[in-house]
């Protein structure tokens, strides 16, 4: 993937994260002025996507190894 590629996932990543962890403080059901109840994800469902969210965001800041090394033996 290239940098602007990887920028621009990691930037989007970043703001959903931002408006789930908004989603914790919300009440969890809105009902408007005409009776009609809107419900928004449970706890346990908004932890385990920003569980997800957090994975992929280290996974694309992880630095990329520089140097491989071998450690070979002659099995003796």
């Amino acid at each position: 993937m290239a940098d602007s590629d990887t920028a621009a996932v990691l930037s989007a990543l970043l703001r959903t994260r931002d408006d789930l962890i908004a989603q914790m403080s919300a009440p969890q059901s809105i009902t408007d002025q005409n009776g009609e109840q809107v419900q928004s994800r449970t706890f346990n469902q908004i932890q385990a996507a920003l569980f997800t969210i957090n994975s992929e965001i280290a996974r694309l800041t992880r630095p990329k190894p520089n140097t491989i090394r071998f450690r070979t033996s002659k099995g003796l």
